[in-house]
């Protein structure tokens, strides 16, 4: 009998289907692949021209504006820069030794801001050890001496720093001083000292101590209920002993005299020298009219 061949013999029927299927639909499988790999080909070279276009055409001359605009008001952030309170800057630190192992501090510091005035908190830092905190505070364009007396601590300092804090601005107000703060300070605190003197020969009880007199003057038309006065003492150049009085309910054209004892009784003094300070700033510092 003749051998017969039996077209597909060998395949199951699902793969006769699936033959048949690609026989049928391979071309346009084929165009279907080849469309797809071409559109893929088209969207990759569509975002390499697109980021060519955003780079040069459009994000890059938007961002050469921002920073053309920036450079251009460079003279606005220099402006900003310039109109905040710069730094209050501290001299350094003198000490000096008073009577019972106790030690006196000195500091002077100057605002150099026309439009601001600080408030603050200030200790002195002894180099682990710290004296307790004061209040003080600094007028526009103004240099003042800040002090601590009577230090005891475990030790004797030999070095000492400055240390402020809770530092607080305020800027002037033209509405209440006008435009220009030295004159309206002149008008306010004029305070000078007459008839200043140091003698070292002082009998107070058993004890001859130095003692510093002089007369002060307000010449103004405004009272105090409270001024502080730094009075310094000085060798030559150099300080060497610094004491702080309060005068109460200075009147306006008043006069008064006043003296300051030194127990160490220091000599060769040369000069001394006497700050008044006042908070011209703030209302509650002047004496009311009812008062004189």
């Amino acid at each position: 009998m003749p051998n017969e061949y039996n077209v597909g013999s060998g395949l199951s029927e699902q793969e006769l289907k699936m033959a048949t299927f690609w026989m049928r639909h391979q071309f346009n499988i084929k165009r279907l692949g080849y469309g797809s790999l071409i559109a893929v080909i088209a969207l990759c070279w569509g975002y390499v021209l697109w980021s060519l276009l955003d780079t040069y055409a459009i994000s890059f001359p938007r961002e050469k504006r921002i920073q053309e605009i920036i450079k251009g008001n460079e003279h606005l952030i220099a402006a900003i820069d310039a109109a905040k309170p710069q730094p209050i800057q501290p001299s350094t630190v003198e000490i000096f030794n008073a009577t019972e192992d106790r030690q006196d501090f000195l500091v002077q510091i100057s605002n150099p801001n026309a439009l601001w005035w600080a408030e603050f908190d200030y200790r002195f830092d002894l180099g682990g050890e710290q004296t307790p905190i004061l209040k003080g505070y600094v007028l526009p364009k103004q240099q003042r001496y800040l002090t601590q007396l009577g230090w005891k601590g475990k030790m004797r300092a030999a070095n000492a720093q400055l240390i402020v804090e809770n530092l607080r601005w305020r800027r002037l107000d033209p509405r209440v001083i006008g435009r220009d703060f030295d004159s309206y300070l002149a008008q306010r605190l004029r305070i000078s000292f007459d008839d200043i003197k140091y003698l070292k020969d002082i009998v107070v009880g058993s004890q001859t101590v130095g003692q510093t007199s002089f007369a002060l003057s307000n010449p103004t038309g405004f009272g105090f209920w409270d001024v502080e006065l730094t009075i310094i003492l000085f060798r030559a150049e150099n300080p060497v002993a610094v004491s702080v009085i309060h005068v109460k309910e200075i009147k306006p054209n008043e006069k008064r005299p006043l003296a300051v004892n030194w127990f160490e009784n220091l000599s060769a003094i040369s000069k001394t020298e006497i700050q008044a300070n006042a908070n011209v700033l703030d209302p509650k510092t002047f004496l009311p009219t009812g008062r004189f």
